[in-house]
């Protein structure tokens, strides 16, 4: 799951008290990026006549779906994966930039979110418009670490989860050397041991 479901779940028609007001693709997008997760101890009207209540009656079924689909992914770590729960949860992609997003996961999973910005860990030319940068970081996040990997392949995850399929490889290894060592073995056994070797020839 992710944005375009978010995006998914705001389109079509909701009756409003000027009219029955169409929500498309477009506008769709642009409720979830400029009014995001709907404040609902407010009463606020937006373009259209839609109301902040109304966009949350259509944006929370999914939202909530999302954050039971993270802690399920956190709960599969965990049974996979003899280390700690993570502590943080660093957001990427378009939807990162959505209004009240990060708290409102932050609240839901009990966890601190962080909207990344990869560029921050680097000097960037004055030249560019750090605050366009800002807002475009979260898209880059993928395309920033492929740049400055200089490993051939792409790996993030942590040092200590990368040796774990070494050493599934390893007890394998082994498994199939103690049987080859045991079948010969026993193949060995079963030889005559008052065979005569001219027998051969």
């Amino acid at each position: 799951m992710g944005g375009e479901d978010i995006t998914n779940a705001l389109i079509g028609a909701v009756s409003t008290d000027e009219s029955l007001l169409t929500i498309d693709r477009d506008y769709a997008e642009r409720l979830k990026i400029d009014v995001g997760v709907p404040d609902e101890n407010t009463f606020t009207l937006f373009e259209g006549g839609i109301s902040n209540s109304q966009l949350s009656t259509l944006m929370t079924p999914t939202l909530e779906r999302l954050v039971v689909q993270i802690q399920r992914t956190f709960d599969y770590y965990r049974s996979k994966f003899p280390f700690g729960e993570p502590d943080k949860i660093y957001l990427s992609g378009g939807t990162a930039n959505m209004k009240n997003f990060p708290s409102y996961l932050a609240e839901g999973l009990g966890k601190e979110v962080i909207v990344i910005n990869p560029f921050e860990f680097i000097k960037v030319s004055e030249k560019i418009n750090q605050e366009e940068l800002k807002k475009a970081a979260p898209y880059l996040t993928v395309a920033f670490g492929t740049a400055i990997d200089e490993k051939k392949g792409l790996n993030l995850l942590p040092p200590e989860i990368k040796i774990i399929p070494l050493i599934e490889f390893q007890k394998r290894i082994f498994k199939f050397a103690f049987v080859f060592i045991l079948f010969s073995h026993s193949f060995l056994c079963t030889i005559p041991t008052n065979f005569q070797y001219g027998a051969f020839f």
